[in-house]
C-alpha cells in the first residue's frame, strides 16, 4: 500500500542519524579524504596514517566511507544477473579457495572504482579494505529477514552478505550494505541514507535480521526455524530502548482473538525512548492508536485479531515501524 511505503521511507530518514557509534572525530577525518583515491591500497594507507593502531576507528572509518560513498546497484540487483562468477580449474581445495579469494579481491577493486555494489560486492570491498589496513575481517553469506513475506520462512537460501571483524580478540558483526541505505524489494525502490544500526551491534540484535549459512558466525543458540518464526524488526526498533518480550512472529487468529504485545526496556546509552504507539494491518488504510498499560516496567498492549483471516500487523512507535507479525487462520 502506498501510504505504508511512504511512512516506512519517512522513518528511515528520521532515524538514520540516531544511535551513532562511530565518533564524529573519525567521520571528520574521513570527510577530509581526497575525493579521488586511486586504489584500495591507497585508501588503506590513508586509514593507517590517520588511525594508526586503533583498529576500531579503522573499522569505523572504512564503514563510514563506504556507507556514504558506495551506492547500492539496484539495476544489477533486480536484473537476476550475478556478476560474481568463478570459472577456473583446480586440483585441491586449497587451490580452489585461493583462486576464489583472488577473484573476490579483483571484484572488490572494481567496486572501489565504480562505487556501485550489491550486497556481495559491498562485503568483498569491506573485507579487502580492512585486511589492507591490518584488521582481520571475513565475509559472511546467509539469509536476511527484510520483508513481510519473510515472516514464517526459515533461513535457507543465501540472499545476503555481511562481515565480521576481529577487534581485541573478539569477533563483531556489521552490515555496511544496510548502513548505506534501505531497499524495498516489492516496490524495487532504494533510499540512500546513512545508518549505524548494524555497526558492531550485539549478536542478539543482529540475529533479528541475519542468519549465517555457517552457524559459527551466529554466536547464539538459535536455529533456522527459530529465525523464521520471529517477527520482522525494523531499524527504529534497534535504535529504540524497547525489547519485545514474546518473539512469536506467526499468530494463528482462531486460537487468539486478542494479540497481547509486551515490551520491556533495554538500558543502552544511546537508545531512543518511545512515547506513542499505534498499529496497522497491511490491508487496512490508516494506523490506529494504542493505549498501553505500564506495570512493573512492562509496556502492555492488546490488539483484536478476531475477524482477521490472513494479514500482516505492524506496530509503530512515534509513527515509525518497530515490528511486524503475520496473522493466519488455523487449518483446523
Amino acid at each position: 500500500m502506498k501510504i505504508r511505503i511512504l511512512l516506512a521511507l519517512t522513518s528511515v530518514l528520521l532515524w538514520g542519524k540516531l544511535d551513532a557509534q562511530i565518533s564524529q572525530d573519525v567521520k571528520d577525518v574521513v570527510d577530509a579524504f581526497p575525493k579521488k583515491i586511486n586504489s584500495t591500497t591507497s585508501f588503506a594507507l590513508l586509514i593507517n596514517k590517520n588511525f594508526k593502531k586503533n583498529d576500531r576507528d579503522k573499522v569505523g572509518g572504512i564503514y563510514y566511507w563506504m556507507a556514504t560513498n558506495v551506492v547500492f546497484n539496484t539495476k544489477e540487483h533486480f536484473s537476476d544477473k550475478d556478476k560474481v562468477t568463478y570459472s577456473f580449474r583446480y586440483k585441491t581445495q586449497e587451490e580452489k579457495e585461493a583462486k576464489i579469494q583472488k577473484v573476490n579481491r579483483e571484484i572488490a577493486e572494481q567496486t572501489f572504482q565504480t562505487k556501485k555494489a550489491v550486497a556481495k560486492e559491498f562485503a568483498f570491498l569491506f573485507e579487502k579494505l580492512c585486511v589492507n589496513s591490518g584488521v582481520e575481517c571475513v565475509t559472511i553469506e546467509g539469509t536476511s529477514k527484510s520483508g513481510l513475506k519473510d515472516i514464517g520462512r526459515k533461513a535457507g537460501r543465501v540472499n545476503h552478505y555481511w562481515n565480521a571483524v576481529k577487534l581485541q580478540g573478539k569477533w563483531q558483526l556489521l552490515d555496511v550494505t544496510w548502513g548505506a541505505g534501505e531497499l524495498y524489494e516489492e516496490s524495487e525502490y532504494y533510499v540512500r541514507t546513512y545508518s549505524e544500526a548494524y555497526f558492531l551491534i550485539e549478536p542478539s540484535l543482529f540475529y533479528l535480521n541475519h542468519y549465517p549459512k555457517k552457524g559459527e558466525w551466529l554466536f547464539l543458540n538459535k536455529t533456522r526455524e527459530d529465525f523464521g518464526l520471529i517477527p520482522l524488526f525494523y531499524k527504529p526498533y534497534l535504535h529504540s530502548n524497547l525489547q519485545l518480550i514474546n518473539e512469536e512472529g506467526v499468530i494463528t487468529s482462531s486460537e487468539k482473538n486478542t494479540l497481547k504485545v509486551e515490551f520491556s526496556k533495554r538500558d543502552t546509552e544511546s537508545s531512543q525512548s518511545v512515547s506513542m504507539f499505534s498499529y496497522a494491518f497491511e490491508r487496512g488504510e490508516t494506523k490506529k492508536a494504542l493505549m498501553p498499560t505500564y506495570k512493573d516496567g512492562i509496556i502492555q498492549m492488546q490488539i483484536s485479531i478476531k475477524a482477521i483471516k490472513s494479514d500482516y500487523l505492524t506496530i509503530y512507535g512515534d509513527n515509525r515501524p518497530l515490528t511486524s507479525f503475520k496473522i493466519k487462520m488455523s487449518s483446523y
